[in-house]
């Protein structure tokens, strides 16, 4: 029996901004299946950076309720990554 496998998955992140009352910092990425990237040692993110847009698009659904009042973050904005942030399993990709 044939088995669907995805090209890619999404992830949208969100937390509330400490700089705008009651709205919402997002960050979006498309991670594909299969990357050489994913060999290497050191977790790039912000190379699988996608625009919440982009991901609906793909996804085919509206992800972000319009109620929800959110400002996407450039790339050079991404959240600082901390060793101690990363899951116990996930730490061989940590910087």
């Amino acid at each position: 029996m044939p088995v669907a496998i995805p090209d890619a998955l999404f992830k949208l992140v969100a937390r509330k901004s400490d700089k705008v009352d009651s709205q919402y910092e997002v960050l979006g990425f498309v991670f594909p299946q299969d990357s050489p990237y994913y060999a290497e040692r050191y977790w790039e993110s912000s190379r699988w950076r996608a625009s919440v847009a982009r991901i609906e698009l793909l996804a085919g659904h509206k992800l972000v309720s319009p109620a929800i009042s959110f400002s996407e973050l450039s790339v050079t904005e991404l959240w600082r990554q901390r060793r101690e942030d990363f899951e116990p399993g996930c730490l061989r990709f940590a910087p």
